[in-house]
């Protein structure tokens, strides 16, 4: 394989002083630990690569490590486009490129930076003085963009026509992150539940919405469990503020009902990952004392995210966690004599944290505001930074599915089929002494055979009755600390808008679209299902 070159652009906002190298051990770079298998790959595609940095060419590891790959991914000195300048990866061909940006998106980088300013994107940019400075955790989190026909956002679409770009690590980060395959077209279009309609730069596509509640609750359990370290490292009592990512410019490119849906999956999505974190013991959460939404609840006054929020404020207090979905800034802090301020960052992987060093947005300013410009969270630069993985649960939302749902009668059977082996075997030899006692040969051998194939029938479907009525007792009732003993579904910590469910081997489903606040008997507000 040719030598392979790969560039790094100046920063030239930025003074001499902010370009110059910073090392900070205490800042790391966190990681699911399935990324390690991405990095493997990639090295393969790497083994003669070098890394341009100020003049120097530096050979890459192999297996490249968490650092570099934010390095040489976050390489442009801006990006507010989502256009991949490929001129700065000589000999590599587009699919390794992609999939190096692709999985950059899945790494977060968290340090502490002095708090100088707030404001300055959305609201007046205010000094706080030296004696109201404080220090703050910021969590630097890629979000997923649709900007460009080669950004992340791809992942989460099916083209009803043609294709989409594609990049070298795909099946590798889709299966890693929703714990299945990407559905074909075909198969998308017979859901229309979890598919719903939108183009994608002029092409038409449907919108996964299980795979982005996926991927947006892998962000947040990610970033919760990267601030739990370090806030318990210091012995720090953390307020995590989880910005609304992604649904602003990273959005462009995406239209129709995806686009107007974006931010209502957003929060889904985060109400998966507060699920998936409070399933967690308490020694790996225990520093998070408040939650924070800022900017969800305003101004949209869409139905199902406002009952979104309501479900996640009702979780979190289920767990003794305080929670705001108030719109104030990134970095201003209601509450900074009792909790440390930690905010995720909205950054993209094609440049530094602070992207355009102005405060023309939500990860510039908070760059900005902070002293050094969080120059210590350049990967490039900042050649003490830490690597670590840690082990993030796929998260299978269960979008329009409130229930666990059953396995279908031949898997049943594949799983029980000793169950029914002895069952059947005991009926045909009861009846078979029974009638040869009083009947004829060829009754003896008839008879037991239909008798026991309906008693097996009869035992299967009975199961499956009995598997579907369980199904619905340990739907999410686990995951705020319910304890009903009940057939009660508690509506509160549902995000779908629909159960289906079986009773007395008919088909029926609830209707879940009005807010609710307490469970209610199955036998009410039932409708038959067509």
């Amino acid at each position: 394989m040719k030598d392979v070159l790969i560039s790094r652009e100046d920063r030239p906002k930025q003074s001499k002083k902010d370009r110059g190298v910073v090392l900070d051990k205490t800042v790391v770079i966190t990681a699911p630990d399935w990324v390690q298998d991405g990095l493997a790959q990639l090295s393969e595609k790497l083994k003669s690569a070098s890394f341009n940095i100020d003049g120097k060419l530096i050979p890459l590891n192999n297996p490249i490590t968490l650092r570099e790959l934010s390095a040489i991914a976050r390489n442009e000195s801006s990006n507010t486009t989502g256009v991949i300048k490929y001129k700065l990866y000589q000999g590599l061909d587009k699919e390794t490129i992609i999939a190096i940006r692709d999985l950059v998106k899945h790494t977060v980088i968290v340090g502490q930076g002095k708090v100088t300013h707030t404001g300055g994107y959305g609201a007046p940019l205010k000094a706080l003085g030296k004696k109201k400075e404080y220090n703050a955790y910021i969590c630097d989190l890629p979000g997923m963009q649709f900007q460009h026909p080669d950004n992340t956002g791809r992942h989460v679409l099916i083209p009803l026509e043609g294709s989409l770009s594609k990049g070298l690590l795909d099946d590798l980060i889709f299966t890693n992150t929703v714990g299945e395959k990407k559905a074909t077209t075909e198969q998308a279009k017979k859901d229309k539940e979890r598919y719903i309609p939108g183009t994608f730069h002029g092409q038409e596509v449907l919108f996964d919405k299980q795979a982005y509640h996926a991927f947006i609750a892998k962000d947040f359990v990610l970033a919760a469990l990267a601030l739990q370290e370090n806030a318990k490292i210091n012995k720090q009592e953390i307020n995590f503020k989880f910005l609304k990512y992604g649904a602003g410019f990273f959005a462009e490119g995406l239209e129709g009902v995806a686009k107007t849906q974006l931010v209502r999956n957003l929060t889904q999505g985060i109400e998966q990952g507060l699920k998936s974190l409070l399933k967690l013991s308490h020694s790996e959460r225990s520093q998070i004392k408040r939650i924070e939404l800022p900017f969800f609840a305003n101004p949209s006054n869409d139905v199902e995210t406002v009952d979104a929020l309501a479900r996640i404020e009702k979780l979190c207090k289920s767990r003794q966690i305080e929670f705001s979905a108030k719109a104030i800034d990134a970095l201003e802090a209601e509450k900074i004599q009792q909790y440390v301020t930690a905010t995720t960052n909205c950054s993209d992987p094609h440049a530094p944290t602070g992207n355009e060093m102005n405060h023309g947005s939500v990860d510039a300013a908070i760059a900005e505001n902070i002293e050094g410009k969080l120059n210590h969270f350049n990967a490039a630069l900042n050649t003490a930074m830490q690597s670590k993985f840690t082990p993030v649960p796929i998260i299978a939302s269960q979008c329009n599915k409130a229930v666990i749902p059953s396995n279908g009668v031949w898997e049943h059977l594949q799983n029980n089929w000793h169950r029914y082996a002895m069952f059947s075997l005991g009926t045909l030899s009861v009846l078979g002494v029974c009638l040869a006692l009083a009947a004829p040969i060829s009754t003896m051998i008839v008879a037991p055979l239909v008798f026991g194939t309906i008693a097996t029938a009869g035992t299967i479907l009975y199961d499956k009755m009995a598997d579907n009525k369980n199904d619905i007792k340990r739907s999410d009732n686990v995951a705020d600390g319910s304890k009903d003993s009940t057939d009660r579904i508690d509506l509160a910590t549902q995000s779908p808008p629909s159960i289906v469910f079986n009773h007395h081997t008919k088909k029926y489903k609830l209707d879940l679209t009005q807010p609710q606040t307490k469970g209610f008997e199955l036998s009410k507000k039932k409708s038959k299902l067509h």
